[in-house]
């Protein structure tokens, strides 16, 4: 089955055969690691983004029907691409989320604002308050490196951590590592955001 192309053992595969898909899993294999090894997020490895590629890889297989416009490289490549990156988005919002959270119940608690005031976490008032107060202690803040004052403008402007990396040309990881780094510097020095 070696030597088989990818059309007959993709055949083999829809027959059920998994001798078939074991070749052609070992043949794509290395584009899958490839791929997964682009992605990090905090509490995400690029072992579960391996994963995500290889069950989307699967799928691709049982969904690709051979014509002449796309090989079963480029229909793999853009199945497994696709799974990686919207799990990768998917695990960015739940940060950005955890941390608005986290925040939001900082800034509530700072403000003495009661819970039974908050409809949402977007109430705008609030929101306004806590970029207030953060773009206060960005301009009190020397103890910041360059690289953190610039995250956290950006993550008090209200920019994601991917549209943070992308105005600087950081990596998102590099993003995410300056802003623990300034919540722990907050803490340090026991300054409530």
């Amino acid at each position: 089955m070696r030597g088989l192309p990818d059309s007959i053992l993709i055949k083999y595969v829809k027959e059920g055969n998994e001798l078939a898909f074991d070749h052609l899993f070992r043949r794509y294999e290395p584009l899958i690691k490839r791929i997964a090894k682009k992605y990090y997020v905090h509490g995400f490895e690029t072992e579960d983004f391996y994963q995500i590629g290889a069950v989307a890889f699967y799928r691709a297989i049982l969904s690709y029907e051979e014509n002449e416009t796309t090989t079963f490289y480029s229909y793999v490549l853009l199945c497994v691409r696709n799974e990686i990156v919207s799990q990768f988005r998917k695990q960015l919002l739940k940060i950005e989320y955890a941390t608005a959270n986290e925040d939001i119940a900082i800034v509530m608690e700072s403000y003495k604002i009661e819970k039974s005031e908050i409809i949402d976490e977007e109430n705008d008032d609030v929101l306004h308050a806590y970029r207030t107060k953060l773009a206060k202690l960005l301009s009190e803040s020397e103890f910041l490196s360059p690289l953190e004052r610039k995250c956290l403008k950006g993550f008090i402007d209200g920019l994601s951590y991917l549209e943070i990396a992308k105005k600087h040309g950081f990596e998102i990881k590099k993003v995410d590592n300056a802003l623990v780094r300034i919540r722990s510097k907050f803490k340090e020095r026991g300054i409530k955001k």
